[in-house]
């Protein structure tokens, strides 16, 4: 599923920018069944990192419809007349819809007729690896990992058109947001081509390279996956399943070994692992196994335990320990963290 780009990038009103979508956060609501501008999630500041200790800002919760925003954030350049060039529209094409999908994945796991989870599973992936680069958080590590593209000018001309003038566009917004986020000014510029290149510029297998990025993971036959989806039945309403304001969290890990963990919703976190078994030194495995293992590697397997309490203080801690700020959750109460209230 590629975004098709246009002749000319459209006007855009929106200068409220999420860098992790209102639909995932609204996955986490406190209360889903009130309309949606009111819609809250608890907000918590990291005290301490070390000891896994948060602190509740508002008992209320913070309204999500201005939460992990900011202003003009992905804004290339300001119209005169008013509005601007942005990316908000490139964003949206991943954030439709993931309500549903969510929806469809977690019906799917459910039922052990259901065997194909390939649709759903791409596309919140998708979604997940774009905000890891899109977070204000990560530019610095956006611009390590997208290293190869400084200098990369777009091959068509209304792409190349648009391009240039992120470097000659006017933007109120470039000093408040690299004073706020310890970056400068050529840092800033840079990650918003490296992103416009990432979502923008299409490819000769017609998927652009975030896309592309995916397609090889997932399909690289070297790589054994195992995709889990840990659910929890909150009984109690204890449980407490944190969304990290960097948003995709890693795992501990040995060379050769990827584990990335995100939020699903309020009752659910799922983990990727891809684990290159040749080259991993976690379990080492003599040479005459390795064909056969890279025969299982072809097919990826999705489990999907239930009320695994010991996985999802892990996955809290991960938050905690990886946040740059705050945590947020549609509970007071988050497992395997202490709270101050």
């Amino acid at each position: 599923m590629s975004w098709v780009v246009g002749e000319t990038m459209e006007r855009s009103k929106a200068r409220n920018h999420h860098y992790i979508s209102q639909v995932e956060q609204r996955l986490n609501a406190i209360d889903k069944s009130v309309s949606s501008e009111n819609q809250r999630i608890f907000k918590f500041e990291v005290v301490d990192a070390e000891s896994k200790i948060i602190k509740n800002l508002d008992l209320a919760g913070k309204k999500i419809e201005k939460n992990l925003a900011i202003k003009d954030l992905y804004a290339l350049k300001m119209l005169e007349g008013g509005g601007q060039e942005n990316l908000e529209a490139a964003f949206q094409v991943y954030e439709n819809d993931i309500g549903e999908l969510t929806k469809s994945l977690l019906e799917k796991i459910a039922d052990p007729n259901s065997t194909d989870f390939k649709v759903e599973i791409l596309r919140l992936y998708l979604l997940k690896f774009l905000n890891s680069f899109r977070n204000p958080y990560s530019i610095k590590k956006t611009l390590h990992t997208l290293a190869s593209l400084k200098g990369v000018v777009p091959g068509s001309a209304q792409l190349a058109e648009n391009f240039s003038s992120i470097d000659d566009g006017r933007r109120s917004q470039v000093a408040r947001i690299c004073r706020e986020y310890g970056v400068s000014e050529d840092e800033y510029i840079e990650w918003l081509k490296a992103i416009y290149l990432l979502i923008l510029q299409p490819l000769d297998n017609g998927l652009n390279l975030l896309e592309t990025m995916v397609k090889s993971l997932v399909e690289n036959e070297r790589l054994v996956k195992d995709i889990t989806v840990f659910s929890y039945d909150n009984e109690g309403g204890g449980v407490g399943i944190l969304l990290c304001d960097r948003g995709m969290v890693e795992g501990n890990v040995d060379d050769g070994v990827l584990i990335q963990l995100f939020n699903l919703d309020a009752n659910n976190f799922v983990s990727f692992m891809f684990i290159d078994v040749a080259a991993q030194q976690i379990v080492p495995v003599p040479p005459r196994y390795l064909e056969g293992i890279e025969r299982l590697a072809k097919e990826t397997k999705v489990s999907n335990p239930v009320n695994d309490m010991n996985m999802l203080a892990a996955y809290n801690r991960y938050c905690v320990w990886q946040a740059a700020s705050h945590v947020y959750c549609s509970r007071v109460i988050v497992f395997g963290i202490e709270v101050i209230h």
